[in-house]
């Protein structure tokens, strides 16, 4: 009986291993190259995105004027969402579909001089063609993971439009609905392996809600509190229905990826009790923790994750995993625990050393991918 129950994890783990590769080499294959030329402005973009939080966290470094302040932006809407944006577009096959990341890119970058509303106005502009390729997408096959995946561009899209009348801080749970809804939309879809079509349901609803308190709390800071019991109960779904979970005894690459999936439902717990516990705060420490629980812990975790499937893809080059890869993801949750004890105790040197580590380990992880990375062609 054993022995079956781990042949079925088996099998399903090698197919969600297989509709990745899959899904990137087709990514691949229609973007025919060329359109990775953009691919290197986003890692500048994230690079600067990291030097801009080592100097929101007071560590000792060369300042620039702006950097600092659109710290946010720039990993929110200039990173991530140009990154995903690229890779959705692949869907649809439509030459406009390719706007998004280069708006995103071009705000990112002018928004750094201080061009007035250009940068937003780009934004807007590349979130509603973004939204357009999703409702493509989701006019040639509907489904609900799709359908959260919409919602989480939603997020976006309204988080930028409302910058003209909020500041950015009342602002944060939109932008943490756009990581949560999209990495949920993904992982719904994985989870069809194991037909828990009641369980879906709850989870398609607990992401619904989440959306609606996001939209709400700007105007209503309650909803962080609301946000924060609906963020618990998804963490708890994804612990129990997420494919990952049932993998960890594998050996080799598998478990790493299932260990980062793992530690980040881990982070997204921790930042629901947060919510429900100090709700909003705006500024300070415990804002501080809230918000890189999710953007650190929750998300760049799921990137660690999958990193081994994207890059070699993306650079056509074999990736040779090694335990090595565990280095930077330890000391990114390490360092995140030390964060996080430094925010309760309102430690400002805690604070400062466990942000810079933080950096280090996003370096570290570049580092080590790229490195890892062999000179003859990806199988």
């Amino acid at each position: 009986m054993k022995s079956a129950q781990k042949r079925g994890r088996d099998s399903g783990w090698q197919r969600e291993l297989q509709i990745q590769k899959e899904i990137l080499k087709w990514f691949m294959k229609k973007m025919k190259r060329k359109y990775l030329a953009l691919f290197p402005f986003l890692v500048l973009i994230l690079l600067i995105s990291i030097y801009s939080g080592l100097l929101r966290g007071d560590v000792n470094l060369p300042f620039i004027r702006n950097f600092a302040f659109f710290h946010g932006l720039l990993f929110v809407t200039g990173f991530f969402a140009g990154l995903i944006s690229l890779e959705r577009v692949v869907a649809i096959n439509k030459f406009w579909g390719y706007f998004p990341p280069l708006f995103f890119i071009l705000g990112s970058f002018l928004i750094l001089f201080n061009k007035g509303n250009l940068p937003l106005i780009l934004f807007i502009s590349g979130n509603i063609i973004f939204l357009l390729i999703y409702i493509e997408i989701l006019r040639k096959h509907f489904h609900f993971s799709l359908f959260i995946l919409l919602l989480g561009a939603i997020s976006l899209f309204i988080s930028n439009l409302l910058i003209f009348k909020f500041y950015l801080n009342k602002l944060s749970l939109l932008y943490i609905s756009f990581f949560v809804l999209t990495i949920s939309g993904e992982r719904l879809e994985l989870s069809k392996i194991q037909r828990i079509d009641i369980m879906h349901n709850l989870f398609i609803i607990l992401n619904f809600l989440l959306f609606l308190s996001a939209i709400l709390s700007p105007f209503y800071p309650v909803f962080f509190r609301i946000s924060g019991i609906l963020l618990i109960l998804s963490s708890l779904w994804l612990f129990n229905y997420d494919i990952a979970v049932k993998t960890l005894k594998m050996k080799g690459l598998r478990r790493y990826m299932a260990v980062g999936i793992i530690l980040s439902y881990f982070w997204l717990l921790v930042a629901g009790i947060l919510f429900l516990i100090y709700g909003f705060k705006g500024s300070g420490f415990i804002y501080d923790i809230e918000l890189h629980s999710i953007f650190l812990g929750f998300v760049f975790s799921m990137v660690f994750a999958h990193a081994p499937i994207i890059f070699p893809t993306i650079t056509g080059k074999e990736l040779k995993y090694s335990s090595l890869f565990y280095l930077h993801l330890i000391l990114l949750h390490l360092s995140l625990l030390i964060r996080l004890f430094g925010d309760i105790l309102h430690n400002i040197f805690i604070r400062k050393h466990a942000i810079l580590l933080n950096a280090i380990s996003l370096l570290f992880f570049l580092f080590v991918t790229i490195l890892s990375i062999k000179g003859r062609e990806g199988k």
